[in-house]
């Protein structure tokens, strides 16, 4: 529970960083969050973001209720906040481009 906790965090950072990113970074006069390319990104990125989440509560509830399938469940977890970090990183790396992997954003240690 605690890695998945840990996944949907960075997950979370991630995102918010892309994001904020998006609406800073002017090219051609305007952000480039206004790109059609860039918004279909940032959905894909929320309903990754939330599928990781909902697994994560689901884990929560089966602990708490002392779940049979407890164990399985976090396997699930752990898949979808892995693919749900994954899918937020590469869309990251997409999103900054070069700028990505320097040391100035956070995104390059991701």
């Amino acid at each position: 529970m605690g890695l998945c906790a840990e996944m949907l965090g960075a997950t979370s950072q991630v995102f918010d960083d892309t994001v904020n990113y998006l609406k800073t970074r002017i090219q051609f006069g305007v952000p480039i969050g206004s790109f059609q390319a860039a918004q279909a990104s940032r959905g894909e990125g929320v309903h990754g973001d939330r599928a990781g989440a909902l697994s994560g509560d689901a884990v929560a509830r089966a602990a708490d209720a002392g779940d049979a399938d407890f164990e399985k469940l976090v396997s699930l977890a752990k898949a979808r906040c892995s693919d749900a970090f994954v899918l937020a990183a590469n869309e990251a790396v997409q999103m900054f481009g070069g700028v990505g992997m320097t040391d100035e954003y956070d995104v390059a240690s991701t």
